[in-house]
């Protein structure tokens, strides 16, 4: 990927993180998080980009495929398809409106169901009626 961003001189828009001890503060600055993705679990990552407001496009696998729902809180693609990946980069990239709407309602889902007292209130119900 390095290589093909260097030699279509992609790489002033494309960045490579690598690994960062600060990845909040590095996140924050990010026009979309990209996830192309062959299995996942329940990827965090794309939870903490959902709760910084960084849209995601991913790939539809694992817990990804759980957790998205596509072109509402973030957009999914098929794995190993790197044409649909690309267009579907462009797309975000270069309609704001949309990368707002996705990332808006991303943030409210993950607000809303993944957050520690999101869980243990949804626990404590699955508890309660299982005690009642």
């Amino acid at each position: 990927l390095k290589s093909y961003c260097r030699a279509h001189a992609l790489s002033s828009i494309v960045f490579f993180a690598g690994f960062s001890k600060d990845v909040h503060a590095f996140m924050q600055g990010l026009d979309l998080l990209i996830m192309p993705s062959l299995r996942e679990g329940l990827p965090l990552t794309l939870l903490e980009a959902m709760y910084l407001k960084v849209p995601v496009i991913a790939s539809n696998v694992g817990g990804i495929k759980e957790v998205l729902t596509n072109d509402h809180d973030g957009v999914l693609v098929p794995p190993k398809d790197p044409k649909i990946l690309a267009e579907k980069i462009l797309e975000l990239y270069r309609n704001p409106g949309k990368r707002s709407h996705i990332a808006d309602n991303a943030y409210a889902k993950v607000s809303s169901s993944f957050l520690a007292g999101a869980m243990v209130e949804k626990y404590l119900r699955v508890y309660n009626e299982i005690l009642d």
